[in-house]
């Protein structure tokens, strides 16, 4: 997709960006309005541009009765391009969507928590990069709201999958119930898979004086331990994938982009996946980037 598009909340979010980084009060809240407008327009972008850029159809009563209500473009971005936005909760849009409006319109006088500002920030990122496939990512520390969110995110996709490559609707009422069944997923994976959704949520939505470092820190763990726990069925599936595209190569970006994780991951199932011969890796010449490419038996 054109990345001109998305140029107006692309220039939101970077706007954001620079105040961020003078850290004084007010630069904060007009971070954090700024990204908000970040989200609203890209939201409106991606409903206004053509079917054939965004792969989903808004009819114009649609268009019409959305209007410029940011609840209700959310609500229709959401009812419509679900598999979009899936790991991107409509609480937590309005959640931050209020947190603006009472800045904006009450004074001066509020301050914007750091956490609040870094974890919108996040969502931000998560919608760009979900909807316009454009990445503008933002360092925080290893233990911030923002990547309890991201670790969530990464989690929630990779079971998600490995739901759907046994053939498991992720939609489905009983979706876990057949997962247990089956042996796709154990319950202690799904014990640890709530714990950290309960603690994202609480974290994500608490006020400035809730918010618990050692809460944050926790969810992160989790999400670290999962992680290794589900390793063996993730590297199977980015493994047929790899099958499935013989004669192509693809860096560990691209597959952490095509799989929705980390690029620190990918590339640790990647040079796993390497040391079981599985794949073989080499350098482009012209860009010096690594490259990845399916085994190819010499029968």
């Amino acid at each position: 997709m054109e990345k001109t598009w998305a140029s107006g909340a692309i220039e939101l979010l970077k706007h954001a960006d620079d105040h961020i980084s003078k850290g004084e009060a007010f630069d904060q809240r007009i971070a954090f309005i700024s990204i908000d407008n970040s989200v609203e327009t890209a939201i409106r972008t991606f409903i206004n541009i053509p079917f054939s850029l965004s792969g989903v159809k808004f009819s114009f009563k649609e268009k019409e009765d959305a209007g410029n209500s940011f609840p209700r473009m959310l609500n229709l971005v959401i009812d419509k391009a679900s598999d979009k936005v899936s790991n991107i909760e409509l609480s937590d849009v309005e959640f931050y969507h209020r947190l603006r409006n009472q800045l904006y319109h009450d004074g001066t006088g509020l301050s914007v928590d750091k956490n609040h500002l870094e974890a919108y920030r996040t969502i931000a990122e998560l919608l760009l990069r979900n909807l316009f496939q454009i990445e503008i990512s933002y360092s925080t520390s290893d233990n911030s709201l923002s990547t309890l969110i991201l670790s969530w995110e990464e989690i929630n996709k990779l079971i998600r999958q490995l739901l759907e490559a046994n053939d498991i609707d992720f939609s489905a009422t009983f979706k876990w119930e057949e997962a247990f069944k089956r042996g796709v997923l154990t319950k202690h994976q799904f014990s640890l898979y709530q714990k950290l959704s309960v603690i994202r949520n609480e974290q994500v939505h608490a006020t400035s004086g809730e918010i618990e470092s050692n809460r944050i820190k926790y969810g992160i763990e989790i999400a670290s331990e999962l992680r290794k726990l589900l390793e063996p069925d993730t590297k199977k599936i980015i493994y047929s994938y790899f099958l499935e595209h013989p004669t192509q190569a693809f860096s560990a970006r691209g597959i952490g982009y095509i799989f929705q994780i980390s690029k620190k991951y990918a590339i640790d199932i990647l040079e796993s996946l390497e040391n079981d011969e599985k794949i073989n890796s080499g350098t482009e010449e012209d860009t010096g980037l690594k490259l990845f490419q399916v085994k190819h038996s010499n029968t």
